[in-house]
């Protein structure tokens, strides 16, 4: 893989090039490794594939704010990747865009800007290395930890070309960036936000060292997909290990042993209860598989149901439901993804925390009751 920078500089030429190379020298003489394009190279593929990985590599995004630069549609595509990438981003002010502020990317006006203006440089209204000193400082915060983001996006993007288990982390690396995307979890405002790719690398180098054990399946129906490739996205961010099914298609018998082998690594079955769920014969194969090796079983309930009554059609078990929320806003409700991530991470089953969730208020009224009282008189 290649050796990582320090900082990438993204400015635009016309008018600001030669602040960009004082910039650049003195970032050198402060013994940083920057990513600097100098010359005026055509904009080909070979070389925007350069560029490309030259942010990937880089700690650190310097955007000089400038017209130019505002308006180039080759400095979008890098703040853009840059954004994507979850990089940090460093605005400095040098020529306010004053006939293009409609152009500038929203992400420079949610960050602090540190002012390099020209015009107050150049009457010496303001110090170039007093402003210089703020940068390096900047620069060399928390470095530690922005470091481990860029090693760990390197080696997920190196991985996600194959997806080889040769690639995944191990040994004190693995625990390294589980600490790290743990710690990154509970930040209110976390200075590298994980990518979703560094969060899946992470927890598949977790499962690949438990011998592909899982924390949860998650069974759902087509029509739900979206609902579950961000539901996905949130667990593994709080390092829960998953298995989703990718077959919506009934059974047959070489797919059902792969489903069953990822049903019997999970320690929970996961539906998402919605009206095509009800209907997936898919769902309930799985299902009535997981309850026939006693997992445990909980759903989802992830859209009006109208009617219940089709719940009871699926084999009996221990249903314990989560609350009823709009899918639109379950996914943002910070209590009861705590319950959920307790919930899965638990060693045993446990009960709603009182005063939060009763029986009678779960979205399946009667219907979780009566099968809550066959169970019960039918005895463990």
């Amino acid at each position: 893989m290649p050796t990582p920078h320090d900082v990438f500089i993204s400015y635009g030429r016309k008018d600001s090039k030669d602040f960009a190379i004082k910039l650049h020298d003195r970032l050198v003489q402060e013994k940083f490794k920057v990513w600097f394009d100098l010359d005026d190279m055509p904009p080909a593929v070979e070389f925007q594939t350069e560029i490309n990985q030259a942010i990937e590599t880089s700690h650190h995004f310097i955007f000089i704010i400038a017209p130019h630069a505002v308006k180039s549609k080759f400095c979008r595509q890098e703040i853009d990747l840059a954004v994507q990438l979850n990089k940090r981003i460093i605005p400095i002010m040098y020529l306010p865009p004053k006939d293009c502020w409609d152009k500038m990317p929203p992400v420079l006006n949610q960050l602090d800007q540190l002012f390099f203006r020209k015009d107050k440089l150049e009457k010496g209204e303001i110090d170039f290395e007093e402003k210089f000193a703020y940068l390096v400082s900047a620069l060399r915060r928390d470095a530690e930890v922005i470091k481990q983001h860029t090693r760990l996006l390197m080696a997920a993007l190196y991985w996600e070309k194959n997806r080889s288990t040769e690639n995944l982390l191990i040994a004190d690396e693995r625990k390294q960036a589980e600490v790290w995307l743990k710690a990154r979890a509970k930040e209110k405002y976390p200075l590298c936000v994980p990518t979703d790719l560094q969060c899946e690398y992470i927890c598949e180098s977790t499962r690949n060292a438990d011998n592909l054990m899982t924390q949860v399946f998650i069974s759902y129906a087509i029509e739900d997909k979206a609902f579950m490739q961000k539901l996905c996205q949130i667990l593994r961010r709080h390092h829960i290990t998953l298995k989703v099914s990718v077959r919506q298609t009934i059974l047959n018998f070489d797919s059902r042993k792969d489903i069953t082998l990822s049903i019997d690594e999970a320690d929970n079955f996961l539906l998402l209860l919605s009206p095509a769920s009800m209907q997936s014969e898919v769902c309930q194969q799985q299902l009535a598989y997981a309850e026939s090796v006693n997992k445990r079983v909980f759903a989802l309930l992830i859209a009006d149901m109208g009617s219940v009554q089709g719940l009871l059609s699926f084999p009996n078990s221990v249903w314990e439901c989560l609350p009823r929320r709009s899918a639109s806003n379950i996914l943002h409700q910070a209590q009861w993804l705590s319950i959920l991530f307790d919930w899965l991470c638990s060693a045993k089953l446990q009960a709603f925390p009182n005063g939060i969730f009763s029986r009678s208020q779960t979205p399946f009224g009667n219907a979780f009751m009566q099968r809550s009282a066959l169970r019960d008189a039918e005895g463990p």
